[in-house]
C-alpha cells in the first residue's frame, strides 16, 4: 500500500489542545501549544481561490457525498491533486486534507508555503509517522529533509525514461543527482507514487547525445516489478523530482 500524505493546519491541534494525546503527537513539530495560535483556518473556497491565485489551472474532478477532489496544474505540467472530506458547501472550513497520489512533491510544497502567507502554518504528515511544519519562510530543502531524507538514503536519482530489455532486466534510466549507487542497494519508488521498494541487481551507464551534447546515462535495473508495475512507470516517462536509493528495506 502506497503512503498517504495530508496538509493539517496548526489550528486543528490548538482545538484539540486539551487532549495529552495531541501535545504528544506535535512534540519536536515546532507547533508549541503552549502559546497562542496565530494561524487561520482557510475554507474550501479560499482554497480553490488561493490556487488560481498561486497560477494553477484549476479543476474540480469531483463533488460528492461530501467529497470534494480538485486538480490543479501549473505552466509546467507538473500537478497537485488535493482531497476533500466530510464537506457541506464552499463555506466549509478545512482543518485538514489529503494530497493525492502522484502530486508533485515540489509543487505541494510551494503551494502551501503560499497558502501560509495568509492562513499560517501547516503540518505535512506522512502516515509513516513522518511529518515537517511548512511555514512561509521554512527552506524548502529543509522540508525535504524532514519528508523524503533519512538514515538508510544513500543517494538519489532522476529518472529519465525507463526500458524492459528482451530476456534482462526492466531499466530505469537517468542521472545521479546525489550520493553513489551500488548493486544491491533499493530504489524507493514512493516518490513517483508507487510504494515498491526493488533491489537494484545491476548497475549499466550509456553515452548519450543531443543537440551536440555529450553525458552519461545511468540504468538501474530490476526483476522485481510486476507488468503492471513496469507500466505504470514507463507512462510516468521523466519525473522532475529525484527519487531515493536506500541502502535496506
Amino acid at each position: 500500500m502506497a503512503n498517504h500524505y495530508w496538509i493539517i493546519s496548526e489550528v486543528l491541534f490548538f482545538n484539540d489542545k486539551h487532549d495529552q494525546k495531541t501535545w504528544e503527537f506535535v512534540a519536536g513539530t515546532g507547533i508549541d501549544l503552549g502559546s497562542s495560535c496565530e494561524s487561520r483556518t482557510p475554507t474550501l473556497s479560499e482554497i480553490k481561490e488561493s490556487l488560481i491565485d498561486f497560477g494553477l489551472d484549476t479543476n474540480t474532478i469531483l463533488s460528492q457525498n461530501g467529497r470534494v477532489e480538485i486538480s490543479a496544474i501549473n505552466e509546467k505540467g507538473e500537478s497537485l491533486w488535493l482531497i476533500f472530506t466530510k464537506v457541506k458547501d464552499e463555506s466549509e472550513k478545512i482543518n485538514m486534507f489529503e494530497v493525492g497520489r502522484g502530486s508533485n512533491p515540489d509543487l505541494t510544497i510551494d503551494f502551501i508555503k503560499y497558502l501560509g502567507q495568509t492562513y499560517g502554518k501547516f503540518l505535512y504528515y506522512c502516515d509513516a509517522g513522518i511529518m515537517s511544519l511548512i511555514t512561509k519562510d521554512k527552506d524548502k530543502d529543509e522540508i525535504y529533509k524532514q519528508m523524503f531524507w533519512n538514515d538508510l538514503t544513500v543517494a538519489q536519482f532522476k529518472l529519465d525514461s525507463s526500458i524492459q530489455l528482451t530476456n534482462r532486466h526492466f531499466f530505469l534510466l537517468g542521472q545521479i543527482t546525489k550520493g553513489k549507487i551500488k548493486e544491491g542497494q533499493f530504489m524507493d519508488l514512493t516518490m513517483l507514487g508507487l510504494a515498491k521498494k526493488p533491489k537494484i541487481e545491476v548497475i549499466e551507464f550509456a553515452l548519450k547525445r543531443q543537440d551536440g551534447k555529450v553525458w552519461e546515462e545511468v540504468g538501474l535495473g530490476t526483476n522485481e516489478l510486476s507488468e503492471d508495475e513496469k507500466e505504470f512507470i514507463k507512462n510516468k516517462g521523466s519525473f522532475a523530482i529525484p527519487f531515493d536509493i536506500i541502502k535496506e528495506r
